[in-house]
């Protein structure tokens, strides 16, 4: 593993680590795959519960790195449309998990959208850079907010 797979492995390395009970060790780390004894398994108590509970333990953890990944790349994306669209008039007033609501004047509302797209390439092609990721958004062009879904 290597580069930015390399440290991205690390840190689900250490959140697993940290997530195990006092005593338990990882004996194989494959792909994302554990196999894990405890001192239950080990004593020849339920291998399989015990097993059960520590991988629960591992798949929280692996989530929690993707999503603070996601996270991560969306104040990114943020910041940068924040930037991008103040020259025409337009200004971010909301962030919602994924979503962007961005009031721009009317007859700016195509170069915002389009904006929009291009800072996700931009801050995606940093992101990901090489590996082949495709950032796609759905930006919509409506006259009221709750028109936007």
């Amino acid at each position: 593993v290597e580069g930015a797979a390399a440290e991205v492995f690390k840190m689900w390395a250490v959140s697993v680590r940290a997530a195990l009970p006092a005593g338990a060790e990882i004996v194989l780390c494959l792909h994302d795959e554990l196999l894990v004894h405890t001192p239950e398994s080990m004593a020849g108590g339920d291998e399989n519960a015990a097993r059960a509970a520590v991988n629960g333990r591992g798949r929280f953890a692996r989530n929690a790195v993707v999503q603070g990944a996601a996270a991560e790349l969306f104040k990114a994306w943020a910041v940068t449309v924040r930037a991008g669209v103040v020259p025409l008039g337009a200004t971010v007033v909301m962030c919602l998990h994924d979503e962007l609501l961005v009031h721009s004047p009317t007859d700016r509302a195509d170069e915002v959208r389009v904006l929009l797209d291009e800072a996700l390439q931009s801050v995606g092609s940093r992101w990901a850079a090489g590996r082949g990721v495709r950032f796609v958004a759905d930006i919509s062009v409506v006259d009221r907010w709750s028109d936007a879904k």
